[in-house]
């Protein structure tokens, strides 16, 4: 290095005790870089004037090897990072990444780096691909500081994206790292973000003594711009605890205190909400404008959905609905600009922003535009599932879906909003009389669209769709709304006065666990994800097509031995003159499943059938799988059940059978009694070997198994059960005079249609 290294020094370095080593090393780049790469990395963290000063001192030096010249280019990164100049950094790590032979702690770290300015600027799939990278490197280096540190950011994105338990999961990892090196004060940070977790979680007292740890720290470290985050933090858990005064009092200290920009966004966004709850409706106003205005300089894409939200909520309580539709359609169209391929990730994502879109429909219900209502309800239904499908290309519009119905058939579309169950707990946790609870969750409406050849109509049911949920992990259940006292209240609220002859419902969010054919027992119904996939509602016959019947009535460990798989899938075989056989189910017209089926509510897309082969789960079936069916028929238990994500994203058995390629699944929503089942899947069959469409086939084997008499129904028996011993004992067990007529037998069955352009 040939420079006046005196000449250019920078005076507030002189400060540090390392200044003078670090001149010393001037003429030897090994040692130069032995004290420059820590003394950056201590900086950069905590005392970003001199980090600054310290690159740009090092800018003028003519580094010549290549280890000083990657560092260093590094570290130039960096400092665009902490300048809030994300696109540009971004870039510069990428150029970086891009070179031969790179140090691999470089590499670890500029992994690490440029996926926090992903992270930032809303891409979330590379920031997780980056962090994942800058982990296995790490790991490999067994640098437990730094992994500590990637670990960190990964429980940061993990928050984001509101999977709590991996977040806490990765930061405890986190703690670990820096316990076991030593560094109180990363380990500080890492209870920052814990506290973050636990706010959205309604833990306010976790919440609290986490962040004042944090803020401890900071304050022994001397230095401003970590306190003033902590003090951001604190006003946030204040703030949704109920303490206005406090809140606002941490959050304008933190402000006075930040010498970034990143983190007055946060602040200035919960100051507007305190100004807004206090009435001081200018002042909340041009606090969500500088927010918005400050997003905009440095890039921070990821906030620019939740600050045009909060504009939203504030012109909508001064009754300005015009512009409070304009925000929220840039908060929805800023959400869907990204371009997320991963199902999961798109599925945390959207269902994230669900508020937004049930602010955006009831807006448009408010001021009568039912055409505008409907596509926003569509767009917030079950986006990654009718992407992976193929139906999600473009805006359904009601014209479209209209061409799929003939003149007695109607669509139903339901769509629920301020549904607590859905939402993160922190809303939940936030007391009934604090007056931020309007802004965090729309009102509770459920409302119906009805769809005919030549109307779209709106209706508001007046029902609080938390009625329909419950805490209770099995709440899934349809069976509880078959009380003779709820079916009457839910058929006058849900349905139309004269309903048509078929009807296709849309359901949303609590209203998929509704046994519909009880409230219209009359009725052609069947159901369908979205309205963008309503192409496949038309009556279809299954033709004369390769169909295979399988059966297993299981190992008898989990539950006792089914008594009729076998005889079911030989009756199915006969009747459509199909195979009884494992066989390849890719070429096959239908398939029927006669097996234990096993719902899973821990875990929905670990849900089973219980086959010859071994347990098949849906998330394999889902991924693996490849079919051309036009029917699947699951004679299995609980196959209907799914966990319905914020979304409306269902997950379970029927999602992994659309998804592999079947046009429509047959499911059930419950345990459904094995005799019965029996005697329905011959009449359902039978039906449909005549040509009815799978839907009218199902109505009409429903009607006749409620209608089928003792002595019919043992007729029917005595064809398909050779056993007589076992032919008494169901005699005798179902003696009435139509033992079949509750509805807990025949109405837990339901037909599923979507059209996948999913190719075998």
């Amino acid at each position: 290095m040939t420079v006046n290294h005196h000449a250019t020094f920078p005076p507030i370095l002189t400060q540090l005790p390392e200044a003078a080593q670090l001149l010393a090393a001037l003429g030897d780049e090994a040692n130069f870089l032995a004290l420059y790469e820590p003394l950056a990395s201590r900086l950069l963290n905590s005392q970003i004037d001199q980090f600054a000063a310290l690159v740009g001192w090092a800018q003028t030096l003519s580094l010549q090897t290549a280890p000083a010249q990657q560092w260093h280019t590094f570290f130039e990164a960096v400092l665009l990072a902490r300048q809030d100049r994300f696109p540009e950094a971004r870039s510069a790590f990428t150029e970086l990444l891009s070179q031969q032979n790179l140090i691999p702690l470089v590499a670890a770290r500029a992994h690490n780096a440029r996926a926090i300015t992903a992270r930032v600027l809303g891409d979330l799939n590379a920031a997780l691909a980056d962090y994942a990278a800058s982990l296995t490197q790490i790991q490999q280096l067994g640098d437990q500081h730094f992994e500590g540190i990637v670990r960190t950011n990964q429980g940061v994105i993990a928050y984001q994206l509101q999977r709590y338990d991996e977040a806490l999961q990765h930061l405890a990892l986190a703690a670990d790292c820096f316990t076991r090196v030593g560094d109180a004060r990363w380990l500080a940070n890492v209870r920052s973000e814990q506290a973050v977790v636990y706010r959205d979680l309604g833990q306010w007292d976790a919440a609290r003594a986490s962040i004042e740890v944090f803020i401890a720290q900071a304050r022994q470290q001397q230095s401003d711009d970590l306190v003033a985050k902590g003090l951001c933090n604190l006003g946030e858990i204040l703030l949704f605890a109920g303490d206005l005064a406090g809140a606002e009092e941490s959050l304008l200290i933190a402000i006075d205190l930040m010498q970034g920009e990143i983190y007055k966004i946060d602040a200035l966004l919960h100051l507007g909400m305190i100004y807004q709850v206090t009435n001081r409706m200018t002042t909340a106003e041009t606090a969500f404008l500088t927010a918005r205005e400050v997003a905009r300089e440095i890039g921070r894409n990821e906030i620019m959905p939740i600050i045009h939200l909060r504009l939203a909520t504030l012109w909508q309580q001064q009754g300005d609905i015009t512009r409070a539709i304009a925000a929220c359609t840039l908060a929805a169209e800023q959400i869907e600009r990204g371009d997320i391929q991963d199902e999961t990730l798109k599925i945390s994502l959207l269902g994230r922003w669900q508020q937004i879109f049930e602010l955006l429909v009831l807006l448009c219900h408010e001021c009568g535009d039912v055409d505008a209502a409907f596509r926003w309800s569509e767009r917030a239904r079950a986006r990654a599932f009718a992407d992976a499908l193929g139906g999600g290309d473009g805006e359904i519009q009601p014209a479209m879906a209209q061409r799929c119905l003939s003149t007695d058939h109607a669509l139903l579309s339901f769509f629920t909003t301020g549904v607590m169950e859905r939402d993160i707990p922190l809303v939940r946790a936030i007391s009934a009389d604090h007056p931020l609870r309007p802004l965090l969750l729309p009102p509770a409406h459920t409302l119906r669209f009805m769809l005919t050849t030549d109307a779209l109509t709106l209706t508001d049911c007046q029902l609080d769709p938390n009625q329909f949920t419950t805490v209770a992990s099995r709440g899934s259940d349809g069976q509880r709304f078959l009380h003779r006292r709820i079916l009457p209240v839910l058929r006058q609220r849900l349905l139309p006065p004269d309903a048509p002859q078929r009807l296709t419902i849309v359901p949303h969010g609590p209203l998929h666990h509704i046994p519909f054919a009880a409230l219209l027992p009359a009725t052609i119904i069947d159901y369908t994800p979205s309205v963008s996939l309503c192409q496949s509602v038309i009556p279809r016959p299954i033709g004369e097509g390769r169909g295979i019947a399988m059966a297993y009535d299981g190992d008898g460990q989990r539950a006792a031995k089914l008594r009729f798989a076998t005889i079911e899938a030989q009756m199915v075989a006969q009747i459509m003159d199909g195979a009884l056989a494992t066989g390849e189910r890719a070429t096959a017209n239908w398939l029927h499943f006669a097996c234990h089926g096993w719902f899973d509510y821990r875990e929905p897309m670990q849900s089973y059938l219980a086959l010859q082969e071994g347990s098949i789960s849906a998330e394999k079936i889902r991924s693996e799988w490849r079919l051309s069916a036009e029917l699947v028929t699951l004679s299995a238990c609980q196959t209907g059940i799914s966990q319905i994500l914020r979304g409306d994203e269902p997950m379970g058995l029927v999602r992994a059978f659309l998804h592999a390629g079947a046009h429509a699944v047959l499911v059930t929503h419950w345990a459904v009694d094995d005799l019965a089942t029996l005697l329905l899947m011959q009449a359902f069959y039978t039906h449909l070997a005549a040509g009815q469409s799978p839907a009218q086939a199902l109505t009409h084997a429903q009607r006749d198994l409620r209608e089928l008499t003792s002595a019919a129904a043992h007729e029917t028996l005595t064809t398909l059960v050779t056993n007589s011993q076992q032919l008494d004992e169901l005699t005798a067990r179902h003696h009435r005079d139509y033992p079949f007529a509750d509805p807990r037998y025949w109405a837990g069955f339901a037909l599923v249609t979507a059209t996948s352009a999913m190719t075998p």
